[in-house]
């Protein structure tokens, strides 16, 4: 029997070691830490925009330090940026654009890595059409014109998309409150056609402003400080004039102005003015009178009174001091 039960105990020290020895030994080898991460070829993108497209990025040299991950190489992250390094050439006209890469591994478990880039030709914007514009004052607008200027051009994605978004910024300042637009193109060897459609809507008067959210600041203080009012054009400058302005004074956390999602696009339309009030606190200012003021509020009234105040204009005055009745206007903000 002691033969056997030794026996025993040495197959079961065996078969623990292994539990224990074989998954370990199965455990694959940390991937290499990204020593370094080279751009070559590439002569028209500057090596700083290319490496803003790339979630791979080279470890730090002070990667040795307590607290400190190195990055190590992730192939399928690699593939991403691979394929949004060529959406971006894409996207600046470089349309035959070519990526390859390159690594080298060190036995230390360090990794370099070289993007070779052949950029090819940059195409041209060949004919790009502008339509749904055709009523009598809209055709003419500047922002318009510089759509139609672009055959011949480079092709740049971004600069398309920024004139199709002045154009219907100005658009909605003239009233066009619902003008959107459908851009598409397409790449023909080194030449780029597209089409801007514009849908323009009715032009908007303003029939009614909904306000909600204040607690603490009257409603018709808040009409006082915004450039627009009922029964006037809709105009989208005035309405972001009228956001910027409200937030300004210092007494909203928050300003949303819009329109109510589920409108109906037709004219006129209502205005929604959302407002988040800052916290106030309690200040007692002279002869008893406790008035519930922010000391943002307490500090501009103090800056009015310097006369430092620059342009009173730009966030309208809230606190309207003079030598008359200044105590009572600084307890009394107004627009």
């Amino acid at each position: 029997m002691k033969p056997i039960s030794t026996f025993l105990r040495r197959l079961w020290c065996v078969l623990c070691v292994a539990v224990v020895w074989l998954p370990l030994k199965a455990v694959a080898q940390p991937e290499p830490v990204v020593e370094s991460l080279h751009f070559l070829g590439n002569e028209d993108i500057a090596t700083r925009l290319l490496k803003m497209q790339m979630a791979t990025k080279a470890s730090p040299w002070y990667d040795f330090m307590p607290f400190v991950k190195p990055r190590r190489f992730d192939a399928g992250l690699f593939d991403s940026d691979l394929q949004r390094l060529q959406t971006f050439y894409q996207s600046q006209g470089y349309f035959l654009a070519a990526i390859d890469t390159t690594f080298r591994v060190t036995e230390t478990g360090h990794l370099f890595a070289n993007v070779r880039i052949d950029e090819g030709p940059r195409s041209r914007v060949g004919m790009l059409q502008v339509l749904g514009v055709d009523r009598a004052g809209v055709e003419d607008f500047r922002e318009l014109e510089y759509l139609k200027r672009l055959d011949g051009q480079p092709f740049v994605e971004a600069r398309l998309s920024a004139l199709v978004a002045d154009a219907l910024r100005r658009l909605r300042n003239e009233g066009y409150a619902f003008a959107k637009a459908d851009v598409s193109t397409y790449a023909d060897s080194l030449l780029v056609h597209g089409e801007v459609v514009f849908a323009l809507g009715p032009v908007c008067e303003v029939s009614e402003i909904q306000i909600s959210g204040n607690m603490g600041i009257p409603t018709q203080t808040i009409r006082q400080g915004m450039t627009f009012g009922e029964g006037g054009v809709f105009n989208g400058k005035q309405l972001d004039d009228s956001r910027r302005q409200l937030y300004r004074a210092g007494v909203f956390r928050a300003v949303l102005i819009e329109l109510p999602g589920t409108i109906a696009q037709q004219t006129p339309v209502r205005v929604r003015v959302r407002v988040s009030e800052r916290p106030f606190k309690s200040v007692t200012l002279g002869g008893g009178m406790i008035q519930k003021l922010g000391f943002v509020h307490l500090l501009r009234g103090f800056i009015e009174i310097l006369g430092v105040a620059r342009d009173n204009s730009d966030c309208r005055v809230f606190y309207r001091l003079n030598h008359e009745s200044w105590w009572r206007e600084f307890v009394n903000p107004i627009f």
